[in-house]
């Protein structure tokens, strides 16, 4: 079976597409191929770019079955236990994504470094300032009410605290 997916940004490249479809369909029936078994799958440019890759999957799939925070470097060694010939820049790229998709968030510790988190339930984070160990919070150390008394609407928010944990001030 033969699938052709075509991904459309413009509304005229969908004229384009058939011309050169016609072409391609042509040359498959000509080496043999019934055309019972062509299936042409149209999708939009954001149906495209909203389609999990394998390698977003995996990447995601690992953060989720963890309740845990880790570095770009710790999900790609992970991954690439699934995946071996997964790229640092692809585990990045994917990263980006599924934090601007909304399926993850982030953590920056003092120092400036990046962690991911699959559990996007609002919570707190407090990042230890001698440790860096990121920890969770379901309580909210605050209240919105202030705020939506004053005619705001909060759709989502962020906290982190950043101190000293208990292990470290042993």
């Amino acid at each position: 079976m033969r699938i052709v997916y075509a991904v459309f940004r413009e509304k005229w490249e969908t004229a384009i597409f058939f011309e050169k479809f016609k072409k391609i369909l042509k040359n498959l029936l000509t080496n043999g191929e019934s055309s019972a078994n062509i299936v042409i799958g149209i999708i939009t440019d954001k149906e495209a770019e909203m389609r999990l890759t394998h390698q977003r999957e995996q990447i995601l799939a690992f953060l989720r079955s963890k309740r845990a925070h880790f570095n770009a470097v710790e999900i790609y060694d992970a991954v690439r236990k699934v995946i071996p010939n997964i790229s640092l820049g692809t585990v990045y790229r994917n990263l980006g994504k599924l934090v601007e998709d909304g399926e993850i968030i982030t953590v920056e510790t003092e120092n400036r470094s990046i962690y991911y988190d699959g559990y996007t339930i609002p919570h707190t984070h407090f990042v230890c300032k001698k440790c860096n160990e990121i920890y969770d919070f379901e309580d909210e150390p605050h209240s919105f009410k202030s705020v939506s008394d004053k005619g705001f609407d909060v759709d989502k928010h962020r906290t982190v605290l950043y101190g000293t944990c208990k292990n470290c001030k042993k």
